[in-house]
């Protein structure tokens, strides 16, 4: 998914502390580009899509 397809969703849901974690981790481990570009919109705007949002 892309950060575009992401901000598209109709459903998103405020990040976890857990989730700012993993995604941190995550970016360090060098994501693909796509991925990391991705990782990196989820953090700076705080939210995550919701997969039922996908359907």
């Amino acid at each position: 998914m892309s950060a575009d397809s992401l901000a598209a969703l109709p459903v998103r849901r405020a990040l976890t502390a857990r989730d700012r974690e993993r995604l941190a981790a995550l970016i360090d481990a060098r994501l693909p580009p796509v991925l990391d570009s991705l990782a990196h919109w989820m953090l700076e705007h705080d939210e995550k899509g919701e997969q039922a949002a996908m359907l």
